[in-house]
């Protein structure tokens, strides 16, 4: 996990490495975060509230076997000038608005998935992107995105 500060404001993103050969169960588990990952950035649309971002996660979770993992860890929020501005929280109010960042940072025990997106009025835009890392491309029924993969070493 990584979190930077630029002109005060802060991005945060996470990559793993695998030092060997990564596991079939590992490799499943890093798909699945991915695909919760999806789901809450291309859910952040202006004027929707946190809670509903996160309760599409929830549901994500859920659909990859994994239906209790999300309360091991907070799941990320608005972000700018704290790593968290604001908390997702599933009674959180807050409604996300153009052009907000955000940072989800979905968990499966052994693996996690980040990244800064800035919302826009017709999407989202991955900040902190690192082109030359390995990818997955995870595909959700609200759509796809890169998102990064295990670096085996």
């Amino acid at each position: 996990m990584l979190g930077a500060r630029r002109h005060g404001l802060i991005t945060s993103l996470s990559r793993m490495v695998s030092f060997g050969k990564v596991s079939n169960e590992l490799r499943h588990k890093q798909e699945a975060v991915c695909r919760v990952d999806t789901v809450l950035n291309l859910a952040s649309t202006p004027g929707t509230p946190l809670s509903e971002v996160l309760q599409q996660g929830i549901e994500q979770y859920a659909l990859e076997g994994f239906s209790d993992e999300w309360h091991h860890h907070h799941q990320g929020g608005l972000t700018g000038y704290e790593g968290r501005d604001v908390r997702a929280t599933p009674d959180a109010p807050d409604l996300i608005q153009a052009p907000d960042a955000v940072a989800w940072n979905p968990s499966i025990t052994g693996v996690k998935s980040e990244d800064t997106f800035l919302v826009r009025d017709k999407g989202v835009e991955n900040l902190t992107l690192s082109e030359d890392w390995p990818q997955i491309t995870s595909s959700t029924s609200l759509g796809t995105l890169a998102r990064p993969d295990i670096l085996e070493r």
